[in-house]
């Protein structure tokens, strides 16, 4: 959800200021934060991310069009989310789905939360998932049950090395245009 469906860039940006660290847009992956800034402030960045300050964050460019677009194609889109322990940072996330208007495409019962990356895959396998977009290569590595891994990278973090199992994609539009070749191989085969 954060990072592919949620733009966090600019609240980032501003919550890192706030701690006296100037990012610029293509700093405020996780990944490059935590090289950049101490483990105790990034931490509270992401705390606040989860709170009344990531309410102001935007969608991700043309991810609600195209999310409308794979309900119309037979596709039926899940957001799994590690949203901590906390019941109020969920809360806070189906507020920031609500407020952003992601009913529908999407219905409450396409949003499930886990406690831990490593019960992404299991929830995989059980609703039989196996196209799985994600910000976050250490998450599709735990994803042994997904077929298609695919890596939302907007800002080339990991475009040069992704590993073999992983498509890399920029946008949503392109996300969805890799969606088309997969329905089309598996129509085929």
């Amino acid at each position: 959800m954060d990072g592919v469906i949620i733009d966090h860039t600019l609240t980032k940006i501003r919550l890192a200021k706030q701690f006296g660290y100037f990012l610029n847009p293509d700093q405020t992956s996780s990944e490059v934060m935590k090289k950049l800034i101490p483990l105790e402030i990034y931490r509270a960045i992401q705390n606040n991310l989860y709170k009344e300050e990531g309410l102001s964050s935007k969608p991700m460019k043309r991810a609600k069009e195209i999310l409308e677009q794979m309900t119309q194609s037979s596709f039926i889109p899940y957001i799994i989310s590690r949203r901590g322990m906390e019941e109020q940072q969920r809360k806070f996330a189906m507020h920031w789905l609500k407020n952003n208007h992601f009913f529908p495409p999407l219905l409450t019962d396409q949003i499930v939360f886990v406690d831990s990356d490593v019960k992404k895959n299991d929830l995989c396998k059980k609703l039989n998932i196996n196209i799985y977009l994600d910000d976050k290569i250490k998450v599709l590595n735990f994803l042994s049950s997904v077929k298609y891994k695919i890596l939302f990278d907007p800002y080339s973090h990991h475009y040069k090395n992704p590993p073999k199992d992983i498509k890399v994609v920029k946008t949503w539009p392109e996300f969805y245009r890799y969606l088309q070749k997969i329905k089309n191989c598996d129509t085929i085969n």
